[in-house]
């Protein structure tokens, strides 16, 4: 972490839920530019809650959430979306509009209020396709190209906002293998080279440990542990969490060492974490 700017993103004591009930407490983690950041952990434990706290789509219960060294709290809903976007798991429009329209509404936090997107705005647009090397589907109908077209043209419509950090929830759930690979490294790319921060849940941890640089993981008891991917996603974390028993395999590839985790077994796991209150 550079010491002479601020953290991206910091939570301190951050406690979210709904109705005055803390589905997680005590929440303390920061991030910075060009970090990707997996959220990690079963079904039920609080996920989805705590991405919609930072997305302000529900007020923390207790504690701050700066924004490049500044409490977030009181900023309009305008200077908001120009530092964070979103890309949502399921997206669908009940119109049938261009990629390239889809990708100018991005645009929105920059226009005046009644002002139409302008030359400049639909290069904003054009500049972000091309930086997901899907320049080519501009005037291709959104709702007929294959889902993992239309999951970088969110990601695409997320960056014409000119954030300096994106939020995706589970980018690849309903991908194909090839698709989650390419647009996994889409995002990678995003956050290495192009220097935006980058927080993404999944439920896969092979994906925190060969594309994120850190990792929030919540484990059965609500718990969260942050670290380096290699830390966090251990053995005992996949058999405590998940009642599976893996194996973190270690390879090395182009000079590189890379981990992934293996099943020992086929067959029956612990059952799953269930959550009776119901809070995702």
């Amino acid at each position: 972490m550079n010491a002479a700017l601020p953290p991206l993103i910091e939570l301190s004591g951050v406690a979210c839920g709904y109705d005055r009930h803390a589905v997680l407490a005590d929440i303390e983690f920061s991030m910075d530019k060009g970090e990707l950041v997996c959220l990690l952990g079963p079904n039920g434990v609080g996920k989805t809650t705590l991405f919609k706290t930072i997305l302000r789509l529900l007020p923390p219960l207790a504690g701050i959430i700066k924004i490049g060294g500044e409490n977030a709290a009181g900023w309009s809903a305008r200077r908001f979306a120009r530092m964070i976007g979103y890309v949502p798991q399921v997206h669908t429009l009940p119109f049938s509009f261009s990629v390239l329209d889809v990708v100018v509404m991005g645009r929105v936090a920059h226009l005046g209020t009644f002002a139409a997107p302008s030359r400049k705005d639909r290069s904003h647009a054009e500049m972000a396709l091309e930086a997901l090397s899907i320049g080519h589907l501009r005037d291709r109908i959104y709702t007929e190209i294959s889902g993992g077209e239309r999951q970088l043209v969110l990601v695409a419509r997320a960056l014409t906002q000119e954030p300096d950090l994106l939020v995706l929830d589970e980018p690849t759930s309903n991908l194909d293998y090839g698709n989650q690979v390419a647009v996994l490294g889409h995002i990678r790319r995003l956050a290495s080279e192009y220097g935006i921060g980058v927080i993404m849940t999944t439920h896969d941890p092979n994906q925190a440990l060969d594309y994120a640089t850190a990792v929030v993981a919540i484990d059965r008891n609500r718990m969260l542990h942050v670290g380096k991917p290699a830390e966090i996603v251990s053995e005992a974390y996949l058999n405590e969490t998940y009642g599976v028993r893996a194996r973190i395999m270690r390879m090395k590839m182009d000079g590189e060492t890379r981990r992934f985790c293996l099943p020992l077994q086929r067959g029956a796991v612990a059952a799953p974490f269930k959550d009776t209150q119901s809070c995702a």
